[in-house]
């Protein structure tokens, strides 16, 4: 009777264990990746404010870490992290991007890049916005479009 108690008390924690939990958070990043010549020499250079679903998330100056490919890791080769989204019952935001240079070299004679677009997050775990400097729009990538990159005016 009570190898069987016993078991009954195993196959019910067994079952406790292995009850999925509804409420997970799916968190969804988005990074900045300002650069000219190399990765990091725009390090306090550029400002940036982000908006999500027209709530400003972040505004700052941009920074980032990135050494070279072998002393970093993935966040840092992305960007800087600017934002931190909870995805759940969400499958795309708006966001809008402003980058403005703070010292003398200009994006195709524009000192402030702006833009606003849609982008579905469902399927992705994060997004990285990145400047063409020397032609003035941006570019965003994620890591299911993984061989091109969208351009966004």
């Amino acid at each position: 009777m009570k190898k069987i108690m016993f078991f009954l008390i195993g196959i019910f924690l067994l079952f406790l264990g292995c009850t999925k939990n509804v409420n997970i958070k799916k968190p969804f990043f988005i990074y900045v990746n300002c650069k000219d010549s190399i990765w990091n020499d725009r390090n306090g250079e550029d400002y940036i404010k982000l908006w999500v679903n027209d709530s400003l998330l972040f505004s700052g100056t941009y920074y980032t870490n990135y050494i070279d490919s072998t002393q970093t890791n993935l966040d840092d080769a992305l960007g800087m992290k600017v934002a931190t989204i909870d995805k759940a019952n969400r499958d795309s935001i708006k966001i809008r991007i402003r980058l403005v240079s703070l010292d003398s070299v200009l994006f195709a004679n524009k000192r402030v890049m702006d833009t606003t677009f849609c982008y579905r997050i469902n399927n992705i775990p994060w997004l990285a916005i990145g400047d063409s400097r020397r032609q003035g729009f941006f570019l965003v990538f994620d890591s299911i479009k993984a061989l091109g990159y969208g351009l966004l005016d």
